[in-house]
């Protein structure tokens, strides 16, 4: 069996472990490029196939943009670009911010009869609130709302436009729906209910 390339420890002191090359013995290649182990237990792997995988036990934080010129227009301090694959956010026991002078949300997915593609979906096992100061404003060829129990309007309320009646969505299917996740079925329900 021929030998994997030697592995170069840079350092191994009681502060920090770092080694160039597999930390694994000589007969088995872990496929590592660069390994950086803490005391406090932070990893960081560098691996052969271009991956990197970064273990922090405690809080992490970044600030970047300080330098900046504050009054140039969108001026970019942090981007992430993924060409292919998700990117995924996940913070199943804390909350999650999103916080700036303006939030843009777009979904660029193609078109298509099933709506696999192109939806941007909010869900909330508790309230879903939207609060804005100036206006709300909805825009789309067809605009559906249905509620399980019941819809309440606090308002004056102007309709341009004939009205018409429709076959109601099954609430116990919409709900069964929303326990399950099943969020193509909801949007499909909702889109036929208004095309009735």
């Amino acid at each position: 069996m021929a030998k994997q390339a030697p592995e170069i420890t840079v350092t191994n002191n009681p502060h920090a472990f770092i080694q160039c090359g597999p930390v694994a013995t000589e007969e088995y290649d872990d496929k590592r490029d660069l390994t950086i182990v803490t005391s406090g237990g932070a990893q960081c792997v560098y691996a052969k196939s271009g991956n990197k995988t970064e273990v922090i036990p405690g809080a992490s934080g970044e600030i970047c943009g300080g330098n900046l010129d504050p009054s140039q227009k969108e001026a970019i301090a942090k981007a992430i670009v993924a060409p292919a694959g998700d990117i995924i956010i996940l913070a199943e026991n804390g909350n999650i911010r999103f916080k700036g002078k303006n939030i843009y949300f777009e979904a660029e997915g193609a078109s298509t009869d099933d709506g696999e593609d192109g939806n941007i979906i909010a869900k909330g096992n508790g309230q879903v609130i939207i609060n804005g100061g100036d206006h709300i404003r909805m825009a789309s060829d067809d605009i559906c709302v249905a509620a399980a129990k019941s819809l309440t309007v606090n308002a004056d309320v102007r309709l341009v436009g004939d009205i018409q009646g429709a076959d109601s969505l099954s609430s116990l299917g919409i709900i069964k729906a929303l326990l399950g996740g099943n969020w193509l079925s909801i949007i499909s329900a909702v889109g036929n209910s208004c095309r009735n």
